[in-house]
C-alpha cells in the first residue's frame, strides 16, 4: 500500500483532521506503521494506525518537500526503530516492550483523547494501563481499563511521550 521510501501525508478523514507526515516502516494485512515527523522535520515517534481508516494519501509537493529537505539535513542520520506490526493486541505488547510505554488513542469517540501509560495486561478484547498523567493532571498515575475496539492509533516515543515520561523520572526521584 505504502512504498517504505516515500513520504506522504495520511489523512484519516472519519477520525480527525490530523494529518501524519510519514514514512513506512512496517506493515500487516491491517495495521500499517509509519514514522511520523513535524512540521521541522524532526522525528516524532512511531504511529500505528488501520489501514482502512486512511482516507487519502497526498505525496511530493512544495510542503511535503521542504519538510524532507529539513529532515535530510539532520547531521546525524536517525536510527528507525523496526517494529513488527501484527495483531492490535500483539503490536501494542510489542510497542510497550520497545519503549516502555504505548499511548493509544480512542478516535471513534474523541479525536483528541489519547491514554499513555505502562501496559500492565491485555486480553483479546481489553487492554489494562498504569497511565501517565499529564502535568495538569499532577503528573497522576492511575490505571485505567480500555476495550480493544475502541482503539484506533498506537503511539509512542513522540516528543510528547518522551518528555511526559522525563517529568515522571523526576518526581519519581524526589
Amino acid at each position: 500500500m505504502l512504498s517504505a521510501n516515500v513520504y506522504v501525508d495520511i489523512y484519516r478523514d472519519f477520525l480527525t483532521q490530523e494529518t501524519l507526515f510519514c514514512k513506512t516502516l512496517s506493515e500487516s494485512k491491517d495495521l500499517v506503521c509509519v514514522t511520523k515527523y513535524n512540521d521541522h522535520g524532526e522525528y516524532d515517534g512511531i504511529s500505528i494506525i488501520y489501514k482502512s481508516d486512511i482516507t487519502r494519501l497526498r505525496l511530493g509537493g512544495t510542503e511535503r518537500n521542504m519538510i524532507e529537505r529539513l529532515i535530510a539535513r539532520q547531521s546525524h542520520p536517525l536510527k528507525l526503530p523496526h517494529v513488527r506490526v501484527g495483531t492490535l493486541e500483539s503490536t501494542i505488547r510489542i510497542v510497550n516492550k520497545m519503549f516502555n510505554h504505548v499511548t493509544l488513542y480512542l478516535e471513534r469517540m474523541d479525536s483528541d483523547v489519547c491514554f499513555i501509560g505502562e501496559l500492565q495486561s491485555i486480553d483479546q478484547t481489553h487492554v489494562f494501563l498504569r497511565e501517565y498523567g499529564s502535568a495538569q493532571q499532577g503528573l497522576d498515575r492511575s490505571q485505567i481499563l480500555l476495550p480493544l475496539e475502541l482503539i484506533t492509533r498506537i503511539e509512542a516515543d513522540g516528543k510528547y511521550e518522551r518528555d511526559l515520561l522525563f517529568l515522571h523520572k523526576q518526581t519519581d526521584k524526589q
